[in-house]
């Protein structure tokens, strides 16, 4: 007998309803996640807003960067409180599920993206330290060094089907643990509680949740005890670590505030980093002129990553929620109604970029996506993320010059903000030089 599923209706190329695939969408099916973007314009197409249960889609370029610099009239603390809490909290059926959400909510809520004023400002402030110019040019040499040491590995390996997810993952993740003192051994652990709390980032069940709660026990655990060793050896830890101790003990930020620090550092300095490489590698395999474009000009790579920013959008979704009552497009806005902003879909909106779901390394307006935010809560560690992948790309492209995908579909993985491939093998070549 046929099921009904949704998400196998959309394999077989069944027609579903919009709503039905914004839902499968949002809960991070995987067929779903594999490629938004017909979704995206189909709802770009049909009006500058959607109701989607208790969420307000907004999907054109235009409106997502005007609530992105709006502090006025909605708010960035979305987890706690708002139309979509309420009803994620709702479906969930016992005591025990709800107070771990009630945590875990409470602590992300210190996150810098949860946060407004002056909040904001003192967490803000507190981290950036870590990311002044200065700091990332210093960073520049170990970033090399590491890739480096993948890259020989990988050549070690040439006549084998090489899975680049998991060099796109290694990259971001060793280069943030040195910024925050996280020793070599421990990486993977910090790994699997962060893939348990990205996991549970979007379409919250019971138990991806209670999942979520215990890795987030354990991670906050981990951060305390780590704070700690730093405090008794002062400048282990480089310069974040060194900023939050001085924070902490000049009162700025409290001890949760502090610990959220670590763990969003943790997990936004190589989740959206590692989805760049891996996606944007995969973009680039797949429209093979725009790899040759590299490969034989390697001066085209910084306006390239710009463009795979665009093209990839490693945070495909922003929520906020309005704090009074307005409107957007018309559309009259409730208090407290969450709002989805799609940047996946707004950096892919024709109005702005011409041709956009085409990579091209050399478009002229690719920096005005809208890939790391926009306004107060702009990405902290954007340019690091570019660092390391100009770096990456760099010698990717110099090594590897004939790398070709070794399939013809890729699977994908993660929730809808973070989709990610779960596997991209990849044949080397026999060019290049390591």
């Amino acid at each position: 007998m046929r099921g009904n599923s949704a998400a196998s209706d959309m394999k077989l190329g069944v027609e579903t309803s919009l709503e039905c695939r914004l839902q499968l969408f949002l809960s991070g099916d995987p067929i779903a996640i594999s490629d938004p973007y017909p979704l995206y314009h189909e709802l770009r197409e049909q009006g500058p807003t959607y109701r989607c249960g208790p969420l307000v889609l907004v999907p054109r370029y235009e409106d997502v960067k005007a609530i992105a610099t709006d502090a006025t009239r909605f708010s960035s603390d979305y987890s706690r409180k708002g139309t979509r809490a309420a009803a994620v909290r709702a479906r969930l059926i016992s005591d025990r599920e709800r107070q771990a959400y009630d945590e875990v909510m409470a602590f992300e809520s210190n996150f810098l993206n949860r946060s407004d004023g002056d909040h904001h400002t003192r967490l803000r402030g507190a981290a950036h330290r870590a990311f002044t110019p200065r700091r990332i040019a210093e960073l520049k040499r170990s970033v090399i060094a590491y890739c480096d040491r993948l890259i020989a590995a990988l050549d070690a390996r040439r006549d084998e089907i090489i899975d680049m997810a998991q060099f796109a993952y290694e990259l971001p993740l060793q280069v943030i643990c040195d910024m925050l003192g996280v020793p070599l051994s421990d990486r993977f652990q910090i790994l699997r509680w962060g893939n348990a709390l990205v996991s549970n980032r979007d379409g919250i069940d019971g138990r991806a949740l209670l999942a979520a709660h215990e890795a987030w026990l354990a991670f906050d655990d981990y951060i305390r005890q780590l704070i700690a060793e730093h405090r008794r050896a002062p400048g282990a830890g480089g310069p974040f670590v060194a900023a939050m101790l001085e924070a902490t003990e000049g009162g700025v930020l409290d001890k949760d505030e502090v610990a959220a620090e670590f763990v969003m550092m943790l997990l936004g300095g190589h989740e959206t980093t590692s989805n760049l490489i891996g996606t944007g590698l995969l973009g680039l395999l797949k429209q093979r002129d725009q790899w040759q474009e590299l490969v034989g000009d390697q001066s085209l790579i910084p306006t390239a990553i710009e463009e795979l920013l665009r093209f990839v959008t490693p945070s495909q979704l922003g929520s906020r929620r309005a704090i009074v009552r307005t409107e957007i497009a018309g559309l009259e806005i409730e208090p407290e109604q969450t709002v989805v902003t799609i940047r996946g879909a707004a950096n892919r909106d024709p109005d702005i970029f011409d041709d956009p779901d085409r990579i091209d390394v050399r478009r002229e307006n690719a920096r005005h996506h809208l890939a790391l935010g926009f306004g107060p809560h702009y990405c902290l560690g954007a340019s690091l993320a570019r660092l390391e992948a100009d770096v990456t790309f760099r010698a990717l492209t110099t090594a590897f010059p004939d790398m070709q995908l070794a399939v013809e579909e890729v699977s994908w993985t993660g929730p809808a903000s973070l989709r990610r491939v779960a596997s991209l093998p990849v044949s080397l070549g026999f060019g290049g030089n390591v």
